[in-house]
């Protein structure tokens, strides 16, 4: 079955809490256990529990400081800063996030502009094993690139160990912990490539 390849950063995981029952150290405990499973940088997140769900969600200091500085680096090595697509559709997302955007605004404008390069991609989920149990987490996430179609009966065994070299390849950068391979049947949205306010 052909689906598509993406490179991805998860920017917010969620799970439900365990029972009420246990105590506040266990919630603690699980909630730690959780990130660590999900993203090698849970301190990039801020978590908090609403409804019996947990969130976690990037900080907005951590994503001012570094998000834009780790898509320079992965835009330059995917794409090649000096191609056509580069100019078209990553420096424009470089040029937006460069004015420090809210976390509303920086949300809305990936939901309206956006770029081939720089959409979000939501409903995701993933299996993590904690104390052998299979736990579900829901992942929301962005995506940097897309090719398709491959095989996914082909290529499962493999995500693992990718995931792990491309954040090897970017560490350094607290964001990088969160780059992730996903394949699913998400065909790349079509965005057309025109100057976009707040660009260089």
């Amino acid at each position: 079955m052909g689906e598509f390849l993406h490179i991805a950063l998860i920017r917010e995981f969620t799970v439900c809490a365990p029972p009420a029952r246990s105590p506040r150290t266990s919630l603690d405990r699980f909630k730690s256990a959780v990130a660590a499973l999900v993203v090698d940088s849970p301190d990039s997140f801020d978590c908090v529990e609403e409804a019996g769900i947990l969130r976690w969600t990037w900080k907005r200091d951590v994503r001012q400081a570094w998000l834009t500085g780790l898509l320079n680096r992965y835009y330059a090595d995917f794409y090649d800063a000096g191609s056509d697509f580069f100019l078209a559709n990553c420096k424009p997302v470089l040029g937006f996030l460069a004015g420090a955007p809210s976390d509303e605004e920086w949300l809305d404008w990936m939901e309206k502009e956006g770029s081939e390069a720089f959409y979000p991609m939501n409903g995701s989920f993933r299996t993590i094993v904690l104390d052998c149990k299979g736990i579900q987490v829901q992942v929301s996430l962005v995506s940097l690139s897309s090719e398709g179609k491959v095989r996914l009966e082909e290529s499962q065994g493999h995500l693992p160990f990718f995931e792990k070299l491309l954040r090897r390849a970017y560490a350094g950068n607290p964001l990088a912990g969160c780059l992730t391979f996903l394949i699913n049947t998400s065909q790349p949205p079509q965005f057309s490539a025109r100057p976009r306010s707040g660009t260089n």
